[in-house]
């Protein structure tokens, strides 16, 4: 994997503090919890006063405008001054009185995720660089009256290819997440975050991080709360990364209908790419993780829709496809 570019834009999270960066994405849960969901964020979007809402529906318009250059503009230098800008203005935005409840869900490009017990959400959101790899930005915003911001600092390019140890806000792995799930381990708090990485020119990640909060300040990212099979020994450790051919379409997602994780079962598109993993491709298959004993234990076969073995796919081929977040 080649090294990756470190523009001045990497540093930008560090000189203005508490500034967050995102990339907008959230799923409604189904039925009566989601419906209480909604009622809950509605009454809470109430605590705005219509002239705060005036203002961040007018920062609102202008965020969009300066998210569409900083992803569509063919300069790279054009668009990382437009996402210094986009920081800015996001920053003020934030700094209004409960601005936790108001979604900016206009803004397509950006990914937001909150916490099943709504005690915070998180932004995140990747800049393109011209060689096709990402920079990734984000922060933690907490559910209070006035601003409380925990930074992310991609720290991605001081890491080995998976890095499987503990690390926190400020050195933080790159990616943007897409789904979260709580669990409490003894008094502990874990939230599981779901992440994507476009890595390189050759593979995309996918993978699951448990984040704890050490203070108002600071967060945890990984701990030693998942059981896997390596070399037909069980093994524990920090975090789950599937890395993949990056044209292929693989899935990685907590099923509620299955109270599980459930994910595609990748292998080698050619016996010679055998733990070249951006030469890993799904074949219609599936592994999982279910919650026991307070940690997420692997299962090698995973049944998808009743289905009543694994020795057939449920789907006819390889899908080899551009990579998309399911």
């Amino acid at each position: 994997m080649p090294i990756r570019n470190k523009p001045i834009i990497r540093y930008m999270w560090g000189k203005i503090k508490n500034a967050p960066l995102m990339f907008y994405f959230y799923k409604m849960k189904k039925g009566l919890l989601g419906i209480f969901v909604l009622l809950l964020f509605s009454a809470n979007a109430q605590l705005i006063t219509p002239n705060d809402e005036q203002k961040l529906i007018k920062l609102e318009e202008g965020l969009l405008s300066l998210s569409l250059k900083f992803m569509e503009d063919s300069s790279q230098s054009i668009r990382q001054k437009t996402l210094y800008r986009f920081i800015v203005t996001l920053k003020e935005a934030l700094k209004i009185n409960n601005s936790f409840f108001y979604p900016f869900e206009k803004i397509s490009q950006m990914n937001t995720i909150y916490s099943q017990d709504k005690k915070f959400r998180i932004f995140t959101m990747q800049l393109t660089l011209d060689n096709q790899t990402c920079r990734h930005f984000g922060a933690i915003q907490l559910n209070s009256h006035q601003l409380k911001l925990i930074p992310l600092t991609d720290m991605s390019d001081t890491f080995p290819m998976i890095p499987m140890n503990i690390i926190t806000n400020k050195n933080w792995w790159g990616q943007t997440y897409y789904n979260i799930v709580d669990k409490k381990v003894g008094k502990a708090m874990y939230y599981f975050l779901f992440g994507y990485d476009q890595n390189d020119l050759w593979s995309k990640k996918k993978l699951i991080e448990p984040m704890s909060f050490v203070n108002d300040s600071m967060v945890k990212f990984g701990a030693p709360l998942f059981e896997v099979v390596e070399n037909e020994k069980k093994k524990i450790v920090n975090r789950f990364c599937l890395e993949y051919k990056r044209d292929a379409v693989v899935s990685l997602n907590y099923k509620e209908e299955y109270k599980a994780v459930v994910f595609d079962h990748t292998h080698p598109q050619d016996e010679k790419l055998e733990g070249l993993y951006f030469g890993y491709i799904p074949d219609g298959t599936y592994e999982g993780f279910v919650w026991k004993k307070n940690k997420w234990i692997w299962v090698e076969k995973f049944k998808i829709n009743n289905n009543p073995s694994m020795e057939t796919a449920p789907i006819p081929l390889p899908q080899e496809k551009s990579g998309r977040m399911k």
